[in-house]
């Protein structure tokens, strides 16, 4: 291996210890976002059986369909009633967004970073011109690319300056109830699962993954015990 490397010219070594750091930063972003997503669904969990305890504890769910039915009836009104806020967030922004591009007499372009947009606040990198070089056939950036804009402040883009987070946080908050709705479906099927197995044993009512020590301990999801599912 050290050998091969050795071979390299001192232009493809430095391509390939720029393409490893941007490997390295993507694989981190990643596991960021994937530990974001466990977290976000074992949460959810725990909503579910919050959400499921009383109506299986009083005996009124017959079966795994009937669980499933009302599991996702309180599910929906879940996501309605969070939702509704990102809802009416996102129509004050579009409203902003409108009257403030009638006063400019053009679309605002939130994203600007010479004049009106939130990337004046924003170091910008020339990527199009970025040094190249060829590596194995491909053309790759070699070095970083010089910027084209450093952070300023410009007048024109305060009302960039506010909508952006608020777009921002409508997008964030519109991906994380979906998620939320997804994470509670797969919730939903497991519990339903485990609820009416053949193998249930008293006390292993909503033996989900997501189930927390503290959930336990204030007795949220004990069945009463002798009880069995149908």
């Amino acid at each position: 291996m050290l050998a091969f490397l050795i071979k390299f010219s001192e232009n493809d070594k430095r391509i390939l210890l720029f393409v490893l750091f941007l490997v390295v930063i993507l694989l981190v972003f990643l596991g960021v976002i994937y530990d974001g997503i466990r977290y976000l669904i074992r949460r959810q969990g725990l909503e579910v059986n919050r959400m499921m305890a009383k109506a299986y504890e009083s005996g009124s769910i017959v079966n795994k369909k009937h669980f499933k039915q009302i599991a996702r009836q309180k599910s929906y009104v879940y996501f309605y009633r969070k939702y509704r806020f990102t809802f009416l967030f996102g129509l004050i922004a579009f409203i902003l967004y409108g009257t403030v591009s009638l006063f400019y007499k053009h679309w605002l372009n939130i994203f600007d970073y010479e004049v009106e947009g939130i990337g004046t606040l924003l170091y910008i990198f020339d990527l199009k011109n970025a040094p190249r070089a060829n590596f194995f056939g491909l053309e790759l950036i070699n070095e970083f690319p010089e910027p084209i804009s450093r952070p300023h402040f410009s007048a024109l883009a305060i009302p960039s300056y506010i909508l952006a987070p608020l777009f921002g946080y409508v997008f964030v908050s519109a991906l994380i109830h979906s998620i939320g709705l997804f994470s509670r479906t797969v919730a939903i099927n497991q519990l339903a699962k485990t609820v009416f197995s053949h193998t249930f044993e008293p006390g292993s009512l909503f033996d989900f993954e997501a189930h927390g020590a503290e959930v336990v301990k204030e007795g949220i999801n004990k069945p009463t015990k002798g009880t069995k599912p149908e």
